[in-house]
């Protein structure tokens, strides 16, 4: 994880995914992503916190881990019997815990795409616990039913942001229900792959 105060601080740290967070007690900013490179720009007060966990997760394979990869991927492939998806996690417990959310954004830095542009994924809450040296398909925790629409189009290299306030607020209020999300795309020929912390 990492945290900073300034776009400035992020830079060479490298591929990451991100949450920056701004926080009104503290005029700041925040957001959530997955990046290669410099990190986007923020505001200058802004909170940057990089995911600690996460992983992809292939039906292809529904027992191996891919929690080490260097890629995060979100596809389907019809004629291969291919569907794969992922996991982030983040720690906002370096934040004050009375603190307002006044804004909060996952950052996914984007180094693949195939099919249609825009793609529609949609990113839901996690429900349960796990671990990403270990976690697979079948192993998978549960996810909510009622998931945010994310339009993703195929430009490469650049980041890809999703807004996360309301989700970031529950969080930093219940953090023992912090489990991350969890992104998954139409059961339809597409491919968006995003660098993983691993990366960096």
């Amino acid at each position: 994880m990492f945290i900073g105060r300034s776009p400035l601080a992020r830079l060479g740290a490298g591929l990451a995914t991100l949450l920056v967070v701004a926080l009104l007690l503290v005029k700041g900013t925040a957001t959530l992503g997955q990046a290669k490179g410099p990190a986007p720009a923020a505001p200058q007060d802004a909170t940057i916190l990089y995911a600690v966990a996460d992983a992809t997760l292939s039906k292809s394979a529904p027992d191996f881990p891919f929690g080490g990869s260097t890629t995060l991927k979100a596809l389907y492939d019809s004629l291969e019997q291919m569907e794969e998806v992922f996991l982030v996690r983040f720690d906002l417990s370096s934040l004050p815990a009375d603190a307002v959310i006044d804004s909060a954004s996952l950052e996914f830095y984007l180094t693949a795409a195939g099919g249609p542009s825009p793609v529609m994924l949609g990113v839901y809450d996690v429900l349960g616990s796990w671990s990403e040296g270990s976690v697979t398909w079948n192993s998978a925790p549960s996810v909510g039913t009622m998931g945010l629409a994310w339009w993703v189009d195929a430009g490469v290299l650049a980041y890809k942001s999703i807004d996360w306030t309301a989700g970031a607020q529950y969080w930093l209020n219940h953090p023992g229900q912090n489990y991350g999300v969890f992104v998954r795309g139409p059961q339809s020929h597409y491919a968006r792959i995003f660098a993983s912390r691993e990366e960096g």
